[in-house]
């Protein structure tokens, strides 16, 4: 699941897109939806006789997960503190939810706190979802997604690192390992990027991308999917990279409504680059038999592309 869609944050903040933070709503959501696919997605194909491995490699997978279940046995177990503290946690992100989505909630915290004056000073910061707030015109179910939206990231951030302490892992520590596994990682993985990326800028600078996107045009206008998010929903599942281009200059159209960018902008934050991950990842460990991965990715991205165009119709319009 994408917990933070810091990339698609960032691109809707350079393209002066107001309150780009209001996509995390809708990105763990249609991630959610997509994540739920994969998984009945792979529970499903992995029955199918065309994807069956094997004794000798199922039985290898086996002794595959022994050991990662061996790896994790030095974590403690959450004592009544640890509980204690993640509660906390919970509860202070939903105070901080209920002060964002009930305006009169809000303001007897403001004055009881003697906070008004602060507030005073950074009216220009004010973001438009607290004047929304403040005029009525939103209906409360919206007002309480978008007030999530707001204390999201921060809570995400939190709550993990508070987690990994309680079970004793060395947050700092491990968060130093993984970025030093990542430099080989990169290495790696290298000559299969410079592949798949050669092969993605050919599809789309010889024009088979427009043409493909042309001839699915009369059966997306028939099911109500924009026609300007095709280039989107094709790219992503091939490239990260070339997606992100495809939503730059989606953002920076000037043609297209705000409705659109940030359902684009969920596309790419609730997807996987799955055909990238195939060719780049599996090929740097020597995996040429992909099974069932390729279909339950695909499902997952399709459910992941369509649950962003729906949501996004809700929330936005």
């Amino acid at each position: 699941m994408t917990l933070i869609p810091v990339t698609a944050i960032a691109l809707l903040s350079s393209a002066g897109i107001p309150d780009p933070y209001q996509i995390m709503g809708t990105v763990i959501g249609a991630t959610l939806v997509s994540t739920l696919v994969a998984i009945i997605g792979v529970k499903f194909f992995e029955k199918m006789p065309v994807f069956r491995i094997k004794q000798g490699l199922s039985d290898a997978l086996i002794e595959a997960e022994k050991e990662g279940e061996e790896g994790g046995e030095g974590l403690k177990k959450i004592g009544p503190v640890g509980v204690i503290i993640l509660l906390a946690v919970l509860l202070v992100t939903g105070l901080f939810v209920c002060i964002e989505a009930m305006p009169d909630f809000h303001q007897a915290v403001i004055d009881k706190l003697h906070l008004q004056g602060i507030l005073d000073q950074l009216n220009a910061e004010k973001s438009s979802l607290e004047h929304v707030e403040a005029t009525g015109e939103m209906p409360a179910w919206r007002q309480w997604m978008f007030a999530f939206s707001l204390v999201a990231i921060p809570f995400i951030w939190l709550f993990f690192i508070v987690y990994a302490w309680v079970r004793g892992v060395k947050v700092y520590e491990e968060f130093v390992e993984g970025a030093k596994e990542g430099f080989g990682v990169a290495v790696r993985i290298m000559p299969f990027l410079v592949t798949m990326l050669v092969a993605l800028a050919i599809f789309r600078d010889s024009g088979a991308l427009l043409v493909l996107q042309n001839l699915m045009r009369p059966l997306l206008n028939l099911v109500s999917f924009p026609v300007e998010l095709v280039p989107m929903a094709l790219m992503r599942p091939l490239s990260g990279s070339g997606s992100q281009g495809v939503l730059v200059e989606i953002l920076t159209n000037e043609s297209m409504s705000d409705t659109l960018k940030y359902t684009a902008a969920t596309m790419f934050g609730s997807t996987e680059t799955t055909f990238y991950v195939l060719a780049v990842y599996f090929g740097s460990v020597g995996i040429r038999r992909t099974r069932h991965a390729l279909a339950a990715g695909l499902c997952a991205d399709a459910a992941g592309i369509i649950a962003a165009v729906v949501i996004c119709k809700m929330v936005f319009g």
